[in-house]
C-alpha cells in the first residue's frame, strides 16, 4: 500500500534523463498489468529527444519540464470486443505510473483517449501506424520537488455501501 498511498501527479520535473534501465522497468510494469482474455493490446512510445516532447507541450504543461513521455496505444483488432480495452489500458498506465513512483520519478497521467485534439498533434508528431489509437500520455521524470509522492489520505467512508444503497 505503501506506493499506491504515496503516489502523486506530478508536474514539475528536473533537467535529468531518466536511466534506460528505468524506463524498462517502466515498460515491464506496464506489460504486466491485467487485460480482458489477456489481450494484452498495449503498444508504447518512448519519447526522450527533447524537441519531440516539446512537440507534445501543446497537449499539457506537465511536458515543459519532463524528460520522458511515455504514449500508449490500443493495437485495435475489430475481432476483440473494443470496451474491454478502457479497462486494459487504463490498469497499464496506472501500473507505469506505480512503478514510477517506486523508483524515485515522478508522473502525470494526461488522458488522450476521445480528445480529438490531442489524438490529432500525437498522430501528425509521430507518423502513428493506422491499426494503434492513442490512450494515455505519460509526462515522466524526476520530480522538482523531492517530497512529490507523499501519503495523503482519500478514504472516505461516505462512498461506501455495504450490500445496497
Amino acid at each position: 500500500m505503501d506506493i499506491i498511498n504515496n503516489r502523486r501527479s506530478v508536474r514539475l520535473f528536473i533537467d535529468k534523463q531518466v536511466e534506460k534501465e528505468k524506463i524498462e522497468l517502466l515498460l515491464r510494469a506496464g506489460m504486466q498489468a491485467p487485460s480482458a482474455n489477456n489481450v494484452q493490446p498495449w503498444t508504447f512510445l518512448v519519447v526522450q529527444d527533447k524537441v519531440n516532447i516539446e512537440c507534445l507541450i501543446s497537449i499539457s504543461r506537465p511536458l515543459k519540464t519532463a524528460t520522458l513521455a511515455i504514449l500508449l496505444f490500443t493495437k485495435v483488432d475489430e475481432t476483440k470486443p473494443r470496451e474491454m480495452y478502457y479497462g486494459d489500458m487504463g490498469a497499464a498506465t496506472q501500473n507505469i505510473l506505480l512503478e514510477a513512483a517506486n523508483i524515485g520519478l515522478g508522473g502525470c497521467w494526461v488522458g488522450i483517449n476521445n480528445r480529438t485534439s490531442r489524438i490529432e498533434t500525437v498522430l501528425k508528431t509521430f507518423n502513428i501506424p493506422n491499426d494503434l489509437q492513442p490512450f494515455s500520455l505519460l509526462a515522466l521524470g524526476y520530480p522538482e520537488d523531492e517530497n512529490a509522492n507523499h501519503f495523503i489520505d482519500r478514504f472516505n467512508h461516505d462512498k461506501v455501501y455495504l450490500e445496497r444503497f
